[in-house]
C-alpha cells in the first residue's frame, strides 16, 4: 500500500459547471471528457437543465447544454479545469 506522507494536505473542494452550447464538453461523455485523466477532478453528479434531477454521473451519457456538472478536487485542479471550460 502506498501512503502519501501529505495526504491531510490534500483539500477537496466541490464546485459545479454549466455545460453551455459553446462548451468543448458539450456532446462528450464523462468518460471521453478528461475531466479525471486530464484534470484530475471526479465528477460526483450530473443536473439536468430541468434543474430538478441531480443523479449519479453515467460515465457513458453525453452532456448536454445547460446540465448543471458536479466535480471534486483540488484547488489547482478545479481551476485549471474551470478555465478549460
Amino acid at each position: 500500500v502506498c501512503v502519501d506522507e501529505d495526504f491531510e494536505k490534500h483539500e477537496m473542494l466541490l464546485r459545479q459547471f454549466v455545460v453551455n452550447k459553446d462548451s468543448k464538453f458539450i456532446g462528450k461523455t464523462i468518460r471521453k471528457s478528461g475531466i479525471r485523466n486530464k484534470y484530475r477532478c471526479m465528477v460526483v453528479g450530473v443536473e439536468s437543465m430541468d434543474g430538478i434531477s441531480l443523479h449519479a454521473p453515467d460515465i457513458d451519457t453525453p452532456l448536454e447544454d445547460g446540465d448543471i456538472v458536479w466535480v471534486v478536487g483540488e484547488e489547482s485542479s478545479l481551476k485549471s479545469l474551470m478555465n478549460w471550460e
